[in-house]
């Protein structure tokens, strides 16, 4: 939850929007400028995704995980106190987007995965409601208060002493493998059953020869794109009614509100429904608000469209990631969930790009919305071509489903 906390969503991504009216004010650098380091970010952090998970399948989260946190700090560390030209902003913030995957639901859910089973679903989510939902509202305030004391330097390094600080002794103190032992413990049988659960599955180049594991990419991709691309402009979509910017993030807050519920529902859910359409009800709130979007004209449709649209981006990872865990398995689950993760980082700075194009082109946000709905119920239909769970309590062993997993009690 620390890690989730003051991980690279809350400490890059919600203050941005700040720290841009502040550092374009001091240097005069135009607000376009700023606007492509989000791109910047996510399309070099995309890569490295899958990259990182297989470094975390083969030497263990914690060895990849703290470096990647320290570094992390020191780098937004570096924007407040040697970023003075521009081509030093892009180039922090580029070296920021190489680790900012590590520290990401790539890396925690792959180090829940090790320690939960039968409520493993519960976890993720929790950590998620944290990390999504209440970093992302606190961080902003945070931004704000030091920009408006130290300015927008001291708000950089504000926030990297928060992750150096607290995240780095707190990772360094509690993370610990599955597979290292503890000291003076004896293993439990629900301890030995997380050991077979985590040498349980397809190896990567068994993946990525499934349609399963594309299936699951697919999702996150065109889920990604069409959240995030209306995310973005959600402001310029309600002014352009004739509301004020006042009423829009109100409105922006009520998807925080959602993704928070989604989450927890989501907890409550994945546990309890032995099935890949687990996901329908979220993406279907997702397809819900999209569509309402379109066709609000007044402030409470407006706030109800962002709750639903909240609860469909903000249970996504988690609720992708457990179906991962359950279709494919632990033995290789950081590379696998790194290109999901990869795709929808990835899809963080085209969704909104292609949202921008359109508008440019037509004058208006209706047709990229409409290839946003078409988009998510693609996704909905991938949903429905999954196949059975094949890992994990209560299902089997593999995906021959010829052999009973032992109840992790009994063992």
């Amino acid at each position: 939850m620390t890690g989730t906390l003051l991980g690279p969503g809350p400490m890059i991504v919600a203050g941005f929007s700040l720290l841009i009216t502040a550092v374009a004010h001091d240097t005069g650098w135009s607000r376009a400028t700023f606007s492509m380091i989000m791109p910047v970010i996510s399309w070099t952090a995309a890569p490295t995704a899958p990259l990182y998970g297989r470094l975390m399948d083969r030497f263990g989260v914690r060895r990849v995980m703290i470096p990647a946190i320290a570094a992390l700090g020191l780098f937004i560390m570096g924007l407040g106190l040697f970023a003075h030209t521009t081509w030093q902003f892009f180039l922090a913030y580029f070296l920021l987007g190489t680790v900012a995957c590590a520290p990401s639901p790539v890396g925690f859910n792959r180090f829940l995965m090790q320690w939960f089973i039968k409520n493993r679903g519960l976890a993720i989510s929790l950590c998620a409601a944290v990390g999504s939902g209440v970093g992302f509202a606190l961080a902003p305030q945070i931004v704000n208060k030091i920009i408006n004391i130290y300015g927008w330097r001291g708000a950089y390094v504000g926030l990297s002493l928060l992750i150096l600080c607290i995240s780095v002794p707190v990772t360094l103190i509690f993370m610990r493998d599955r597979g290292q032992p503890a000291a003076e413990t004896v293993l439990s049988a629900r301890d030995h059953a997380a050991q077979l659960s985590a040498r349980e599955g397809l190896t990567f180049r068994e993946g990525v020869r499934t349609p399963t594991l594309w299936l699951l990419v697919a999702i996150m991709f065109l889920q990604g794109n069409a959240y995030y691309g209306v995310l973005v402009h959600f402001v310029p979509i309600v002014t352009d009614w004739g509301l004020s910017r006042g009423i829009a993030a109100t409105a922006i807050s009520f998807v925080a509100l959602g993704a928070i519920g989604g989450q927890l529902t989501a907890g409550l859910v994945l546990d309890r429904v032995s099935s890949a359409r687990v996901a329908l009800p979220f993406v279907v709130c997702g397809v819900i608000g999209l569509l309402l979007i379109q066709s609000a004209h007044t402030p409470f449709a407006f706030d109800v469209a962002a709750i639903l649209i909240g609860v469909g981006q903000g249970s996504e990872n988690s609720v992708i990631g457990y179906m991962t865990s359950r279709l494919l398995g632990l033995k290789s689950f950081g590379a696998f969930f790194g290109l999901m993760f990869g795709a929808i980082t990835f899809a963080t700075g085209t969704g909104p790009l292609l949202m921008g194009y359109i508008f440019d082109k037509t004058g208006s946000y209706r047709p990229a919305m409409l290839a946003f709905d078409v988009m998510l119920l693609i996704a909905i239909a991938a949903v429905l071509c999954l196949p059975p769970y094949a890992y994990g309590h209560k299902t089997t062993t593999g995906p021959s489903h010829d052999k009973p997993t032992p109840d992790p009690e009994t063992i």
